[in-house]
């Protein structure tokens, strides 16, 4: 039961965020609750007059602008646009020293009705004070126009934006509800709520626009005014009854629909069919158009767009629930995931000692393994199950139950060794799943052992111990250690046919390791057998799931990341139909996935999904783990290749501090993180700070990692690219002219890395003036990138920018202005025409084609 005091302090912190509250519906029980109440009513009215109100500065600005003409004591600067009855502006108002936006009624709508109702919409929105609001700073008619000013608010509206995720149709209900609960208190009807009249900010704040068609709530004026967008229209305003707070949240449903959807719940080519479809109540419905939303917020919508205005719900009740959809996850998800892994603990467990029907044991024997594995499934039951031992006062996370069953285990067990050789299992096998790769080792090598002793090298069990630790050491960087694991099991299983699964999981770990080692081909041949014959079974397996996991990590790193997405996309279809599948390999497929949509420059397209991505971990694993770590390296990687610099760094300090103090500073992911956080150093024009760290971690990197390594390769390139645009091309070039035949021995010629490699040194000839080595440089480097992954992609537009470059350098400007032609032509294709490196392309083409005629 909430306490009287927090009760309290829950309605100021809402009206300190400009909500709208419900008085109504307060539980008062005494006289001093009732003065309570009273003090916070005076609060929320003193809110609402300055709510909008912000600090200025109280230097005057001083202008250069261009003033178009002056109305009133407003200095109008641009046009900004314009609609049927009014005009809007850009002005700048001297007494709030600030831009300000100007709307006037146009010159050839002067008549006296027309400027009545002008002033009006002016006095209507000022009675409304709300951080989602427009808020208005005064109204007159100066040179026989009457007009209107209010904040000047930088942003886009929200037409023609359509297929929301929840996250953003969650920020629409949200503002919108808050501002139309503004609206409705202050006697108020908008009457025209659509996409075009909400802007987004510069702050990705909503505010509602324009109530030129906004009435005065009950008036009876209310039903002879048709201002409105038919397809957001209540059905009772074809039936000429007045506009009310229903038919705002009606509008409201309607909006929502279409921004999940991209339709209107009616469909209609003129009014007739509009009301044609409301008297037939032919409305479409959202969970068909978009199944993927939580019921709960469809059915919201569904409310909202509800044929009897008194069975849709109020703004203050839309603003209720959206706070119960935004929070309903959080606690649920907990208990969900304590339960899913409970569970999946379990059910090993009870398949743990399947092992034994293969063996062709005796059936007594088989009926006591089972009892002891229901014996582990109890103890950890009850560890799982209660969170007392660990203390009250922070929320449990299941590394903390695996960590306490772990402990218990060895006094609990000590005298049972073959319970404790599976529960050890068991043990490895989910801290492996939570990514704990230190912990799960020595669960299983304490297994191994076990299994060894009790029951022999090549015992069914045993392989599958051996199994699941080469998977935990080749995550630790271990490979020699996990390829001969995966390798013995290879070798005890290939002659037994009931080991068939066995085999193919030993299999797929070996190509891992091969794939972790730049073995590619080798990998590739044992991958794709594995997956055709997978496939012609046609049923999904987890053994299925995890070749082409393998697959696409190996497309990967061989930078074809066309198959890399492709083969994530297949892995994430199979796991899907795999029956109880674990909610971790989802996450790491969508997980690789991303990376690799992000590698192929479709940043915005990977970001939502790394972002979803990064909440389930850390639900999962918390935040002070490898699995969790390696999506927040993810992010900002994404985020600083689309120039979202100051987040980016954020995210990669944070990223490096928590790995350094899991890892150490000499791990291959904490030099990863460091390489990201050195370019993003280097973007933001910190260039001394990158230069530092990324010599630093190339020096780590060489000596711990090796000199033939990935990360090493990556750090020689990113280091030499940084030398060239600081202009010290010859040391750019023999840092690139020794590395590259190393990477080519390892990577291959093909290799995006190899490639991109000769970029800079072709880059660093432009440099010193050796235009001919340089440009057959480029040649090379285009031929590679377009043989190998296409023109549409970002390294190619990269490359071809530097040839350009290099041909203006050694004075061929027709040839550099015929380059930068097919150039602008590509980056049409993939960036869009009115992308700003498209607008800068052909600003510079024009420069060379003045340059040709003037020679």
């Amino acid at each position: 039961m909430t306490e009287p005091t927090d009760k309290w302090h829950d309605l100021l912190h809402r009206l300190a965020m400009g909500e709208v509250v419900d008085w109504d519906t307060q539980d008062i029980n005494s006289q001093a609750e009732a003065s309570i109440v009273e003090q916070l009513k005076s609060i929320e009215a003193i809110q609402r007059v300055f709510a909008t109100q912000k600090a200025e500065p109280t230097t005057v600005k001083q202008r250069t602008e261009a003033k178009l003409f002056e109305w009133g004591h407003l200095h109008v600067v641009e046009k900004l646009g314009e609609g049927a009855y009014g005009e809007v502006y850009r002005a700048f108002d001297p007494i709030l020293n600030r831009d300000v936006a100007l709307k006037l009624l146009k010159p050839d709508q002067l008549a006296t009705f027309h400027s009545k109702l002008f002033i009006e919409e002016a006095q209507r929105i000022a009675r409304v004070r709300n951080r989602h609001v427009l808020a208005i700073h005064g109204a007159g008619v100066n040179q026989a126009r009457a007009g209107f000013w209010s904040d000047l608010i930088v942003g886009n509206t929200l037409a023609g934006q359509v297929s929301m995720t929840l996250g953003d149709l969650l920020q629409v209900a949200s503002s919108m509800s808050h501002a139309l609960g503004a609206v409705h208190q202050a006697g108020l009807v908008h009457g025209d709520v659509k996409a075009a009249n909400v802007m987004k900010d510069q702050n990705d704040q909503l505010v509602l626009m324009d109530f030129g068609a906004g009435l005065e709530s009950g008036t009876e004026h209310a039903s002879n005014h048709s201002i409105g967008s038919p397809m957001l229209m209540a059905p009772e305003l074809f039936q000429q009854q007045p506009k009310s707070p229903a038919t705002d949240m009606y509008a409201l449903g309607c909006l929502l629909f279409y921004l999940a959807s991209g339709q209107y719940p009616v469909k209609g080519e003129n009014i007739l069919d509009i009301v044609a479809a409301h008297q037939q109540q032919k409305y479409l419905k959202l969970l068909t158009l978009r199944p993927d939303l939580p019921a709960s917020m469809s059915q919201l919508i569904q409310q909202l767009i509800a044929p009897q205005a008194a069975d849709r719900p109020t703004a203050f009740e839309v603003n209720k629930r959206v706070e119960d959809i935004i929070n309903e996850p959080a606690r649920l998800k907990k208990r969900r995931l304590l339960l899913g892994i409970m569970g999946s603990l379990l059910v090993g467990m009870l398949l743990a000692s399947t092992g034994l029907y293969f063996a062709n044991v005796e059936r007594q024997k088989a009926v006591l393994e089972q009892q002891k594995a229901q014996t582990v499934n109890d103890f950890l039951h009850e560890i799982l199950g209660s969170s007392f031992n660990l203390g009250t006062g922070r929320e449990v996370r299941v590394a903390d139950m695996l960590a306490l069953a772990a402990t218990n285990a060895k006094n609990d067990f000590k005298d049972q060794p073959k319970i404790l050789a599976n529960l050890t299992t068991t043990l490895g096998q989910s801290f492996q799943n939570l990514q704990m790769m230190e912990q799960s080792q020595d669960q299983l090598l304490k297994s191994l052992s076990l299994h060894q002793t009790l029951y022999g090298d090549d015992h069914p069990d045993t392989l599958q111990v051996k199994l699941l630790l080469s998977r935990t050491e080749e995550s630790m960087g271990n490979y020699q250690a996990s390829g001969d694991l995966c390798q013995s099991v290879i070798t005890q299983s290939q002659s037994k046919p009931q080991l068939k699964k066995t085999l193919q999981s030993a299999e797929v770990l070996c190509a891992i390791v091969k794939t972790s080692l730049a073995e590619y081909a080798e990998a590739e041949a044992v991958l794709s057998r594995l997956i055709a014959e997978a496939e012609q079974a046609a049923k999904p397996t987890n053994h299925l799931y995890l070749a082409l996991m393998a697959q696409s990590q190996n497309h990967f790193n061989r930078s074809d990341f066309a198959a890399a997405v492709d083969a994530a996309q297949k892995a994430i279809e199979t796991i899907r139909q795999v029956k109880n599948f674990k909610a971790t390999n989802l996450l790491a497929a969508n997980n690789q996935l991303a990376v690799a949509l992000s590698s192929q420059g479709k940043y915005a397209e990977a970001e939502p999904i790394m972002v979803e991505q990064l909440e389930l971990s850390e639900q999962y694993y918390g935040v002070n783990n490898m699995g969790y770590l390696q999506m927040l390296i993810n992010l900002g990687a994404n985020l600083q290749s689309q120039g979202k610099l100051t987040a980016a760094v954020k995210i990669q300090e944070q990223s490096v501090s928590l790995i350094e103090s899991l890892k150490g500073s000499s791990d291959r992911m904490t030099l990863s993180s460091q390489m990201n956080l050195a370019n993003t150093y280097v973007s933001l024009n910190r260039l001394e700070e990158g230069e530092q760290l990324m010599r630093d971690v190339l020096k780590v990197s060489t000596n711990v990692l090796g000199p033939d390594r990935m990360e090493t390769f990556m750090l020689q390139y990113n280091l030499g690219e940084l030398l060239n645009n600081t202009g010290r091309f010859n040391e750019s070039l023999s840092l690139s002219q020794q590395s590259l035949p190393q990477m080519q021995t390892t990577l291959g010629d093909a290799h995006l890395v190899t490639l991109l490699t000769q970029d800079n040194m072709a880059v660093s000839f432009t440099g010193i003036q050796q235009h001919q080595q340089a440009l057959a440089y480029f040649k090379t480097v285009l031929q590679g990138l377009e043989s190998g992954f296409g023109q549409d992609n970002p390294y190619y537009l990269l490359v071809k920018g530097h040839q350009v470059d290099g041909l203006i350098q050694a004075g061929e400007i027709e040839q550099a202005a015929g380059m930068q032609q097919q150039l602008i032509e590509v980056q049409r294709r993939v960036l869009g025409e009115t992308h700003e490196q498209v607008l800068q392309a052909e600003v510079k083409l024009k420069g060379l084609l003045t340059d040709l005629q003037n020679q």
